[in-house]
């Protein structure tokens, strides 16, 4: 919570140690003693608690604040609109993140669901090509992988090539979802319209 007390010139928001009076009167207050006292010993030194307003909108940039208000201070922000381009940027690098995030959070596979960090993504592209070499060469092939849920699976060829199979399409899903994405920040015209667009759509499960 924060608190603020009044004098002739307006609310006095206050943030860490603080003095209030002047002279002989004055009284100077540690930091973090409003919180550490009762609402009656606040109200002794005229130390109100302010009413937050609600938060400012993505779409703005936040230039400051003011207090307003007779008896009770009410915060106001300061604010301007924020730059398409800043918004574009800001938003495409939340939407990166949720690229990732999808991209390596697994997919589901013909025996079950794998990881697809990028550990996991290159021991499947070893291990589906050492399966293609197997059939090619008219040789057995049988590995024993490890699951999303820790379980050890035994793939064959055949199914460690549709395990691969399978990555690369949650994988390009990803990408096709992201490419979407971006070009709908890109298309929106105004900050508010670009903080509007789902960067969580299109992805697959």
């Amino acid at each position: 919570m924060r608190y603020a007390y009044k004098d002739a010139t307006g609310w006095h928001e206050i943030d860490g140690s603080f003095t209030i009076g002047e002279g002989p009167d004055m009284i100077q207050f540690a930091a973090g003693w409003p919180d550490q006292v009762t609402a009656d010993m606040r109200a002794e030194v005229g130390l109100v608690e302010i009413v937050e307003s609600e938060a400012p909108a993505e779409h703005v940039r936040v230039l400051g604040s003011s207090l307003a208000g007779t008896s009770v201070p009410h915060r106001i922000w300061l604010i301007e609109p924020l730059p398409i381009e800043e918004a574009r940027a800001m938003a495409w690098a939340r939407a990166k993140d949720v690229r990732k995030s999808h991209a390596e959070g697994g997919c589901a596979t013909m025996l079950g669901r794998v990881d697809t960090d990028p550990d996991s993504q290159g021991k499947i592209t070893g291990y589906a090509t050492d399966a293609l070499a197997a059939l090619a060469a008219d040789e057995p092939f049988s590995v024993g992988f490890t699951m999303a849920d820790d379980m050890v699976v035994t793939h064959d060829a055949h199914a460690m090539i549709a395990m691969h199979r399978a990555v690369q399409k949650h994988l390009n899903a990803c990408q096709q979802a992201a490419a979407a994405i971006r070009d709908a920040i890109q298309a929106a015209n105004t900050a508010e319209a670009v903080f509007a667009v789902d960067i969580e759509a299109g992805y697959p499960a």
